[in-house]
């Protein structure tokens, strides 16, 4: 088998991915119904892989979304044996990394979520370290038709070429390509004003609420006691950009904190935050409470 990290001669063949239906079947129940939660799993998957930046842009005219990150990035055994082994579990996280980040995938099934939006998925990674570059195509159709889930073992061609970028660097590149039409149209859409709901939003603001409210990215600058109090440790955060603007947790406007405390139960550690801007807030999705574990949005 290749090493990555030994070749510099551009090599081909094809990786398989197996499956672990006991876990992958769940998928079935519709776990991925909108597609900026399955943008936001790519974005998980880069936190998980370390990466400080991740940067989307829509290709709507190419109808392709395209997300980079600067994470480790992967190499051919990382792929084979990590990547696209799907459904294995992984045993949750008892210390955080060494960006002080405690993981947040635990069945290794992120990378499936956007295939029932497009045809193709390319993904395009060099691991730090590695003088190589190496991409795999998925063809979404083999695993999602005809409005289901078709879980199968499956082999995807893979190349490795020399990489342009400094050895030290790292690099994820996921170009979903042919995606549907409907949703390259719903995120030409753009709305003005603020809507009452989220649906009533344009889809390029709907996109961009839904991954402010899910992923795991900072609060705004003006909102320094959020940060202060919801950072912990020595974590390294993530910045998340979506066609060169960057974006931050969603926060109602002119907010009063009106309660804020901590607890512990055993190692789990709990904090929270109640704030009011004292009006109606929109859109009503914003209102209430939201859970966040390791970051992320629930």
């Amino acid at each position: 088998m290749p090493k990555t990290d030994l070749t510099v001669v551009p090599q081909k063949g094809s990786l398989e991915i197996t499956v672990d239906k006991s876990v992958v079947k769940h998928l079935s129940i519709g776990l991925y119904r909108n597609y900026a939660l399955a943008i936001k799993e790519l974005v998980s998957n880069a936190y998980d892989a370390g990466a400080t930046e991740v940067k989307i842009k829509l290709d709507l005219k190419k109808k392709r979304i395209v997300v980079r990150d600067n994470g480790r990035g992967m190499d051919y055994d990382d792929l084979k044996d990590d990547y696209l082994h799907l459904g294995y579990h992984k045993q949750p996280p008892t210390k955080p990394d060494e960006l002080g980040r405690m993981r947040i995938g635990t069945f290794g099934i992120g990378f499936l979520a956007p295939l029932p939006y497009c045809k193709r998925m390319m993904v395009m990674t060099k691991k730090r370290g590695n003088s190589s570059v190496l991409r795999v195509t998925i063809n979404g159709a083999h695993f999602f038709s005809a409005g289901s889930w078709n879980i199968k073992d499956e082999k995807v061609p893979y190349e490795i070429t020399k990489s342009d970028l400094p050895i030290e660097a790292g690099e994820t590149i996921v170009v979903l390509e042919e995606i549907q039409p409907q949703i390259a149209e719903d995120l030409s859409r753009s709305s003005k004003r603020t809507k009452a709901k989220i649906d009533q939003l344009g889809g390029f603001e709907k996109f961009k609420w839904t991954l402010s409210q899910y992923c795991a990215i900072e609060f705004p600058d003006q909102w320094r006691d959020l940060k202060r109090f919801f950072t912990y440790g020595e974590r390294v955060p993530m910045r998340l950009w979506l066609d060169g603007r960057e974006l931050f947790r969603n926060v109602p406007n002119e907010c009063e904190i009106l309660e804020k405390a901590e607890a512990t139960f055993g190692n789990i550690q709990v904090r929270y935050m109640i704030l009011t801007p004292y009006h109606t807030v929109k859109p009503e999705e914003s209102r209430g409470l939201q859970l966040r574990l390791r970051d992320v949005g629930r």
